[in-house]
């Protein structure tokens, strides 16, 4: 347990650092271009980790620190939930870019199947080895991009899936 926190404490040193603080809440980001380069760089050996997009270029402003932080929480979700794949998909949708985030692990917890939005609130999805902080930080990093998120129904009727929308 120590060692997983503390690993995720080295990682968000890491993006810290990798960041330019003076500009860090308010850099041009092609999120397109982000995903893909930090699936390539930062996907661990046991989670294969799939990128598709229809759209080369849409920049949103924002923390390049918090889009690393919440994909990073996405991954750490789908290798708890023991997906074998996690899958990021961004296309259009009503002229916004909508990024699904999808894997084929045990899915959404029976204690959320009436109100999978709680799932978002601070500390409910804690447990044993996490904390409960990493949904609540996606959904609250989102509101400064100017974007939601929603739980759609599981791709392959297995796992979750996630689908954000950026203006």
């Amino acid at each position: 347990k120590i060692r997983n926190l503390s690993l995720k404490s080295l990682k968000a040193t890491d993006l810290i650092l990798t960041c330019d603080l003076a500009m860090a809440d308010s850099q041009k980001i092609n999120l397109p271009l982000f995903i893909d380069g930090y699936i390539k760089n930062e996907a661990p050996k046991n989670l294969t980790c799939h990128f598709k997009s229809n759209e080369n270029f849409f920049v949103v402003i924002g923390s390049k620190l918090d889009l690393g932080l919440m994909l990073d929480n996405f991954i750490r979700n789908a290798q708890d939930w023991k997906a074998k794949n996690m899958w990021i998909e961004c296309g259009k949708i009503d002229g916004m870019l909508g990024v699904d985030v999808y894997d084929d692990g045990l899915g959404l917890s029976d204690k959320f199947k009436d109100n999978p939005d709680e799932i978002f609130n601070f500390a409910a999805t804690g447990k044993s080895d996490g904390t409960g902080f990493g949904m609540y930080l996606i959904r609250e990093s989102l509101k400064s991009f100017d974007a939601t998120i929603s739980i759609e129904e599981p791709v392959n009727n297995k796992g979750i899936h996630f689908r954000m929308l950026f203006r």
